[in-house]
């Protein structure tokens, strides 16, 4: 089989729509061309990517997620990534 298997995790680009104290909700373009957001611990953000709460909303990441799901709690987003440009800025 050539290409992505249904229901796999891969890695994906995402945007933070909102930040809240327990959950954040993401924007995933490659699933549902990134008109439903995804909610993910916004702990697993923070420590993820060293940012403060406030400075979360609309920060670029990667990834892992189940672009295959049919609902939003089964996308199942993890693995938080800055894209390494971002990484380079910040050093």
């Amino acid at each position: 089989m050539t290409g992505q298997e249904p229901g796999r995790p891969r890695r994906t680009e995402a945007v933070v729509h909102r930040s809240g104290p327990e959950l954040s909700h993401l924007v995933l373009p490659g699933w549902m061309h990134g008109q439903i957001t995804v909610p993910i611990p916004t702990d697993e953000l923070l420590s993820a990517t060293d940012l403060g709460r406030d400075e979360l909303p609309w920060t670029e990441l990667t990834v892992t997620a189940n672009l295959a799901a049919a609902t939003d709690t089964d996308v199942d987003p993890r693995d938080a990534q800055l894209p390494a440009w971002r990484c380079l800025q910040a050093a």
